[in-house]
């Protein structure tokens, strides 16, 4: 094994993955009540919202 550096690209396609995909599809699952549950605890804690 070789340990790989993350660049700057891997970090925005991660950060686009998560904002555009991942977040929203969870989101969609997780209901109204869970969003903003989500967004007052871990969301804040991240500085992400959904």
């Amino acid at each position: 094994m070789k340990l790989v550096p993350v660049t700057p690209e891997d970090e925005a396609l991660r950060k686009d993955a998560l904002t555009k995909v991942i977040l929203p599809a969870f989101a969609s699952r997780c209901g109204a009540e869970c969003v903003t549950t989500w967004n007052g605890t871990i969301g804040a804690f991240l500085k992400l919202k959904i």
